[in-house]
């Protein structure tokens, strides 16, 4: 399946590792780090500020989407059971 980020561009579910806020992306030396390693392969779809980056193994694309509206298009991606309450807080 496929998870739509931006303006036409999709990515394979099983290809996504992490979703991030701006703020948490921002916040840790990290994934500063990881960023900057990612400088080439860094995808900036947001036509001013980014709200979510969506991280592969290959390439980190920075959406004009919230985390949110991101998980809520992805919880039919994935298998019944897959997203428990654990990730959610509520029972999916």
């Amino acid at each position: 399946m496929y998870l739509h980020l931006a303006e036409d561009v999709m990515i394979r579910s099983d290809d996504i590792i992490a979703i991030m806020d701006e703020r948490s992306l921002n916040s840790s030396i990290i994934n500063e780090a990881y960023l900057q390693a990612f400088e080439k392969a860094t995808v900036n779809l947001a036509k001013g500020r980014f709200k979510s980056a969506v991280i592969t193994q290959n390439a980190v694309y920075l959406s004009p989407f919230s985390p949110g509206i991101l998980f809520k298009r992805a919880i039919g991606l994935f298998p019944a059971g897959f997203l428990t309450e654990h990730f959610t807080g509520k029972p999916v």
